[in-house]
Parts: C-alpha cells; structure tokens; sequence
C-alpha cells in the first residue's frame, strides 16, 4: 500500500492495479507528470513531478515535512502531488 498526499494535504491509501507494483504510468498519473524518485532511509521512496517546480505546482507542506523529517532536502521544499511506496512496490 502506498500513500498519495496531495497539495492541500490530503492523503489517500492506493494500490498498484496489478495488486503488487506500480507501474511508471501508474505513479505518472498519480503526480500528474514525468517522475522523479527520492530515496527515504526507511525503506521507502517519495514521487514527485520532475518538472513540478518548471510548472509552478503548489507547494506540498505535508511531503515537505516528511522529507524535512527524514533529514533530505534540508534547503528545499516540495511542490506537487507525491506518492510514498516500499521499495518492494516498485517495479
């Protein structure tokens, strides 16, 4: 299971539709865009609209905050639809 979080942080458990890994369209449509992968230490990644911030996306607090957390991106911030996974949700 995976979380989507949008940007007014709204968040939402999803599932890949082979019920195992997401596919590259699948974590596509959830960001709405090409992807970019960061690695979380915990095992998991963070999804992001490469060209999110080329696209003025709005600014995305929650995902901020978890990457912030976790000690990544520490003059950054995220803006954009994410989607947390395992590693083994990844194809």
């Amino acid at each position: 299971m995976a979380t989507y979080i949008s940007t007014s942080g709204f968040e939402l458990d999803v599932f890949p539709n082979n019920g195992e890994k997401f596919t590259l369209e699948e974590l596509q449509k959830l960001v709405n865009g090409y992807i970019e992968r960061i690695a979380m230490p915990n095992g998991q990644a963070m999804y992001i609209n490469e060209e999110c911030k080329l696209n003025d996306l709005p600014w995305n607090s929650r995902a901020t905050t978890i990457l912030k957390l976790h000690g990544l991106i520490p003059n950054d911030y995220i803006v954009g639809d994410v989607v947390i996974l395992s590693n083994e949700e990844e194809d």
